[in-house]
């Protein structure tokens, strides 16, 4: 018979990722089971490639060739060891341009994510206020970016995978209602706190707009096709609502005890948080053929 081959799919922030953004020891090991049991493991992040610098390095022993990592919320599917596109869902470029005129209008700064390969930039940058949280976020990275005053024309943003701002909770609030009534048939939009520096600041929000349908489960059922597996062998464990259709639709959801409570209510199980190594706990129960 068959020995069962799985897809176990990973969120970083609140699952992989401990407090301070660590992976920790067991979490690894117990990846590093996984992959040597024959089954693929997949980080699945809001993040990008290059954002997702931790987890990268703390798996780099652990990893092989043909590894991806499905980033930007299921926009980009990245090769693990050099970044390199594998997949993505772009937006039409109209409608990043209206999100952008949008965010712009109501006096904030568009951040828009490129495909890295064939675009010269990781960030197209439209507006005059940046947010510290922004500022801080791409000088921790690295990013190349490329700033311009007014929105550019659609013509130009062919390469966007996703388009979004950081600010306060109050002064989101109006964007995203307009975003959803003016184009929410044509987007995927996410509203969420954004990952701020460690020093105890304010954490602002954050929105980010994608092609419509855009999601990890996406990415992860292409995956499926890619690699010949069938998705009811599919394994996610996530905590954040852009965590919720690949939990909900995985052969197997697994929530870490600190997800939001609509992981929850649509998971499988339930193990520790993402600071007491959830992660290895859902992994372990795999390995051990009890899920």
């Amino acid at each position: 018979m068959r020995e069962r081959r799985r897809l176990i799919a990973i969120d970083l922030d609140g699952t992989l990722y401990g407090r301070g953004g660590a992976v920790s020891s067991a979490n690894v090991r117990a990846i590093a089971a996984a992959r040597a049991a024959g089954h693929r493991v997949v980080i699945a992040t809001g993040r990008s490639w290059l954002e997702s610098r931790e987890a990268r390095r703390a798996l780099r022993d652990h990893t092989a060739p043909g590894d991806v990592l499905v980033g930007a919320g299921g926009a980009i599917v990245s090769a693990l060891d050099d970044g390199r596109t594998i997949d993505r869902d772009p937006m039409d470029a109209a409608t990043a341009a209206e999100v952008t005129n949008c965010l712009v209008r109501h006096g904030h700064h568009a951040q828009l994510l490129q495909d890295p390969d064939s675009a010269a930039c990781d960030y197209l940058l439209v507006g005059d206020r940046l947010d510290p949280t922004l500022s801080w976020w791409l000088d921790r990275y690295g990013h190349r970016t490329r700033s311009t005053a007014s929105p550019p024309a659609a013509t130009e943003l062919e390469h966007t995978v996703r388009v979004g701002t950081v600010t306060t909770a109050r002064e989101l609030a109006v964007v995203v209602a307009e975003l959803r009534q003016d184009l929410g048939d044509r987007l995927t939009i996410h509203h969420w706190n954004a990952v701020g520096p460690p020093d105890g600041t304010a954490r602002p929000e954050l929105v980010e707009a994608f092609a419509r349908g855009t999601s990890k489960w996406r990415a992860i059922a292409r995956l499926c096709t890619r690699w010949g597996i069938d998705p009811a062998d599919t394994v996610a464990i996530g905590d954040g609502l852009n965590d919720l259709e690949m939990v909900r639709e995985a052969g197997l959801g697994v929530a870490v005890e600190n997800a939001d409570r609509r992981i929850h209510e649509v998971a499988d199980r339930r193990v520790a948080a993402h600071d007491r190594d959830g992660v290895a706990e859902a992994i372990s129960a795999v390995l051990d053929d009890r899920w």
